[in-house]
């Protein structure tokens, strides 16, 4: 099963002198447990589209569907979709609103109807995928650090045991440590069979991670594909405000000299097959 969008266009403030086109035919795909990564400059488009996968957002046109069911205007599947594809925002303060973390923590479960029973086991779980489950659930969210502020954001979307998972600018705010520990969660969540979209300006993060980059620029989805081949686009047309890891340009650079080393974002692997390089010229 798969969340597509195809041909998706989006226009706000449509027939007055503030018309703007957000988004303009975009189409991707996101299958099942894959990592995909929305990047663009700001006002590229890229939370439009965020807002466009769980249907907070519906195309003015084009077309968006998650598992078969249709995102339209007073469609009678906008309800489930809503529920499989779950949103974080970039800041939490503007997702959490409850007094406890408890409150915080069953509100969408029980929103979204599941057995009263069930509602602990989901809680449970969601916040031990993301390492919360030491926390006291009598605090109240507004009393915890960013770090867990945007941990709790997530519990509580994984909560309503959604299949994808969209996370606006994941890692804006968090310092090294905190960029990995997100990493090795959304690797966490895709061994549990949950996909991943992750919407950010950070090329460097999404060419460490992901399975697939769409990048968008003026609304437009300028390149979409694997890392290694999106890659090769953007060094033959740059796009403004992304900016790729110097070591592909001293990789490509090598390469136009003959050296055969693989057009890389990962330093080691330049650097052993440079020496690799050199050890075979000067045998």
């Amino acid at each position: 099963m798969s969340l597509i969008l195809r041909n998706v266009s989006h226009i706000y403030h449509r027939g007055t002198p503030l018309e703007t086109t957000a988004l303009k035919e975009v189409s991707l795909t996101v299958d099942d447990a894959q990592w995909v990564a929305v990047v663009g400059h700001t006002g590229s488009g890229k939370s439009t589209l965020a807002q466009h996968l769980n249907a907070l957002l519906l195309a003015d046109e084009g077309e968006v569907s998650v598992d078969g069911l249709k995102a339209v205007k007073g469609g009678p599947d906008l309800r489930e979709i809503r529920r499989r594809v779950g949103l974080v925002f970039q800041y939490p303060e503007q997702q959490l609103f409850a007094e406890t973390v408890e409150e915080e923590m069953t509100f969408g479960p029980r929103n979204w109807g599941l057995d009263e029973k069930e509602i602990p086991d989901a809680v449970d779980a969601a916040l031990a995928l993301v390492g919360l489950d030491g926390l006291s659930r009598r605090r109240s969210p507004f009393s915890l650090s960013g770090g867990q502020k945007r941990l709790l954001a997530i519990a509580s979307v994984l909560a309503v045991r959604p299949s994808y998972l969209v996370l606006d600018e994941p890692a804006a705010g968090l310092d090294s440590r905190g960029r990995r520990n997100l990493m090795a969660l959304v690797e966490g969540l895709r061994r549990e069979g949950i996909a991943v979209v992750q919407v950010t300006h950070d090329l460097e993060l999404a060419l460490a991670h992901c399975d697939k980059i769409c990048v968008l620029e003026r609304g437009r989805a300028l390149f979409w594909g694997p890392p290694a081949i999106v890659v090769e686009q953007l060094l033959d047309r740059p796009v403004q405000g992304l900016v790729l890891p110097e070591v592909l340009a001293f990789a490509r650079s090598l390469r136009e000299y003959g050296y055969n080393v693989p057009l890389s974002w990962n330093p080691e692997e330049v650097a052993r097959a440079l020496i690799g390089e050199v050890s075979r010229c000067s045998s």
